[in-house]
C-alpha cells in the first residue's frame, strides 16, 4: 500500500482502474456486489502511494474499503446499511485516574459523536464501542484530559490584637439613705412624741476609687492546609456553642410536655479557601474570613437559652505568585465607654467637680490581621503535543489520518514494460503494462551500409524502441529516457483507441524518427571493388528488386 504509483485516467471505468492497479502493484481488490458497474473516475497523480490513491478514488465514487491483509482490500458502497454490515467495531475500556468520567462521557458524545459510551462511577472506568479509528481518536482525547490536578499549600497566619483599658477613679459618695421609726411607733400620736434620737437611718458609705486596668492580648493561629485546584478548604478555630430551644405541647389530661432541641453554632475563627493554580506559577485564591464571639446570653421561656454573637467578615479574591505573602488587615473593633457618678451641683463644677464624682470607663480595641502565602506543590500538567491537536476526519466519518496525497518516490519506467507502479490510461481504459511500442523496422539501417567512419551521435529522442534487440554490429545511440518511452506508449494507445483498437500506423512514429535521415543503400556499394557483405550479415536490409541485386555482378 505504500508503493509509488502514477495514474493518468480520464473518465475511465472504475473496474478497469482497479484491474490496472492489481496488475501493476499486486494489490488484491474485491468488490461488493452492490458496487455499480458504470462508475467512472478521472485521476492524474504522479509518484503517490497506493493507499492515498485508492482513498481518493473511493472518495470520488462514495465508496469505502475494508483492509483484509497487507495487500488485499474489500470495496463496498458508503451507505449506512453497508457500514453496519462490514465495519468492524471494537470495545475498549479506559481507566480514568484524574478526570471526571461523566465529563469525558459528554465530550465523547458531543465532540466525536460516539453513541455507545458507558461509565462506572465506582471504579472510574469508561467503556467505548466504535470503529478502531474512532477509538484511537477517543484515546488521544482522553489522554489529553486525564491529567493530575495541581495542588497548592496555603500557609496561613491569623493574628488578633486586642487592647482593653478599665478605669475607675474618683470618690464614690452614697447615693441614697433611709430614715425609719422604731417598731413601737404605730400611731400619729406616738409620732408627735418621738424625738430625733429614736429615729433610725441606714448606714452611709463613701468609697475612694483609684483603679486603672490595661489588658493586651494576642491570639495567633498559624495553620497550614493543602488544597487541590478549585476545591474548597475550611479551617475552624473556636467553639461550637449549643443553643437550646424548648417547645411546650399542652396535654388535656395532665401537665404540658416540654420538648427541647439543641442546635450548635460555630463561634471563633473560620477560614474558607478555594485556590486555582495557573500555568505561569501564580495562584488565585477566594478567601472567606469570619471572626465571631459571644456578646451576650439571652434567656428564653421555659429555660431556653440563646446567644447574641458578634461577628466580623471579610471576603475577597487574590492572585499571588508562588511564595508571595499577602497581609490582610483593618478588621478593627473599637468600643469606648465612660460612666460618671456625680453629686448634683457640686459634681458639675469644672475643676472641683471631679472631687464630687466617680468616673468608670471602659476602652476595648481589637484588630484581626490575616497573612497568607501560597506554595505550589504540583504545577499544572502540560499536555503532550501528540494529543493536544488530533485529526478526527470529517463530520460523517471519523478518521485517524488525514486524506493526503504526498509524493513517496520517483517512478521508474522501463522501455520493455511499464515498470513497477506506472500505469497509463486513455479515454477507454489502461493498456497492458508490458505492451511494447512498435515502430517500422526500416528506420534502422543495415550494418553493411554504414560508411567506415564513425557516424555522429544520434539525438536522444531519435532512437526508436523496437520489439527486437539491435544487431551486434550496429552503432547504437544513447538510451532513450523513460519519459520519451512513456510518451510514445501513451500516444500509441491513444491512436489505437481512435482507430478502434487496430494496429497503430507507421505515421505516428515518423515524427520521432524524423531527425535521423534514412540512408540510401543503393549508391554505397558502387565505388567499392570488393563484393558486398555476405547475405548472412544483411538480415535487416530493406527488400530490393532482383535486377538491382545483379548489377554488382555485371560490374565485376
Amino acid at each position: 500500500m505504500n508503493r509509488p504509483v502514477t495514474l493518468q485516467f480520464r473518465d475511465a471505468n472504475l473496474r478497469m482502474v482497479f484491474e490496472a492497479l492489481s496488475r501493476t502493484t499486486g494489490l488484491n481488490v474485491i468488490l461488493d456486489r452492490d458496487v455499480r458497474a458504470d462508475l467512472k473516475t478521472t485521476i492524474f497523480v504522479k509518484d503517490a502511494s497506493v493507499e492515498d490513491t485508492v482513498d481518493l478514488i473511493l472518495l470520488q465514487n462514495q465508496l469505502e474499503k475494508r483492509t483484509l491483509n497487507a495487500n488485499t482490500m474489500f470495496v463496498y458502497p458508503a451507505t449506512a446499511a453497508k457500514q453496519k454490515e462490514y465495519q468492524d467495531l471494537q470495545v475498549r475500556t479506559f481507566q480514568i485516574s484524574n478526570s471526571d468520567v461523566k465529563y469525558l462521557q459528554t465530550v465523547l458524545k458531543t465532540v466525536l459523536k460516539i453513541k455507545e459510551v458507558s461509565i462506572d462511577d465506582r471504579s472510574s472506568t469508561l467503556v467505548v464501542r466504535d470503529t478502531p479509528e474512532a477509538i484511537a481518536v477517543a484515546a488521544k482525547v482522553i489522554a489529553a484530559h486525564d491529567v493530575p490536578e495541581p495542588e497548592v499549600m496555603l500557609e496561613v497566619a491569623v493574628l488578633e490584637v486586642s487592647h482593653d483599658r478599665l478605669s475607675n477613679l474618683g470618690i464614690e459618695f452614697p447615693t441614697a439613705f433611709s430614715l425609719t421609726t422604731p417598731t413601737d411607733v404605730t400611731t400619729l400620736g406616738d409620732l408627735r412624741g418621738l424625738s430625733s434620737g429614736r429615729l433610725l437611718i441606714s448606714p452611709l458609705t463613701t468609697n475612694f476609687n483609684f483603679k486603672l486596668q490595661d489588658t493586651d492580648a494576642n491570639l495567633l493561629a498559624s495553620p497550614r492546609i493543602r488544597a487541590r485546584n478549585k476545591e474548597k478548604a475550611r479551617i475552624l478555630i473556636g467553639d461550637r456553642v449549643p443553643t437550646i430551644t424548648n417547645s411546650v405541647t399542652p396535654v388535656a389530661s395532665g401537665s404540658s410536655v416540654v420538648t427541647g432541641q439543641v442546635q450548635y453554632q460555630d463561634v471563633g475563627l473560620k477560614l474558607e479557601f478555594e485556590p486555582q493554580v495557573y500555568s505561569d506559577d501564580e495562584v488565585g485564591i477566594k478567601i472567606n474570613l469570619e471572626v465571631s464571639n459571644i456578646a451576650k446570653e439571652i434567656p428564653g421561656p421555659n429555660g431556653s437559652l440563646a446567644y447574641q454573637i458578634g461577628t466580623r467578615n471579610a471576603q475577597t479574591v487574590l492572585r499571588l505568585r508562588d511564595g508571595e505573602t499577602q497581609i490582610l488587615g483593618g478588621l478593627i473593633s473599637s468600643e469606648d465607654r465612660n460612666t460618671a457618678s456625680k453629686i448634683p451641683g457640686l459634681g458639675q463644677l469644672p475643676v472641683v467637680g471631679r472631687l464630687f464624682s466617680n468616673n468608670n470607663g471602659t476602652n476595648n480595641k481589637t484588630e484581626i490581621i490575616l497573612s497568607i502565602t501560597p506554595r505550589i506543590i504540583r504545577p499544572p500538567a502540560v499536555i503532550d503535543p501528540a494529543v493536544r491537536e488530533v485529526f478526527s476526519g470529517t463530520e460523517s466519518s471519523i478518521r485517524q489520518r488525514a486524506l493526503q496525497l504526498d509524493p513517496v518516490g520517483s517512478v521508474r519506467v522501463q522501455s520493455t514494460g511499464g515498470g513497477a507502479g506506472a500505469v497509463g490510461g486513455g479515454a477507454t481504459g489502461p493498456a497492458p503494462a508490458t505492451a511494447p511500442v512498435r515502430t517500422p523496422a526500416a528506420t534502422t539501417p543495415p550494418p553493411a551500409a554504414l560508411p567506415p567512419a564513425a557516424p555522429p551521435p544520434r539525438p536522444a529522442t531519435s532512437a526508436p524502441a523496437t520489439g527486437t534487440p539491435a544487431p551486434a554490429g550496429a552503432a547504437a545511440g544513447p538510451t532513450p529516457p523513460a519519459g520519451a518511452t512513456n510518451y510514445l506508449r501513451n500516444l500509441n494507445q491513444y491512436l489505437n483507441s481512435r482507430a478502434g483498437g487496430g494496429a497503430a500506423p507507421a505515421a505516428p512514429s515518423a515524427p520521432q524518427a524524423a531527425p535521423q535521415p534514412a540512408p540510401q543503400p543503393a549508391p554505397q556499394p558502387a565505388p567499392q571493388p570488393e563484393p558486398p557483405a555476405t547475405p548472412a550479415a544483411e538480415p535487416a536490409a530493406p527488400a530490393a528488386p532482383d535486377a538491382a541485386a545483379s548489377e554488382p555482378k555485371e560490374g565485376s
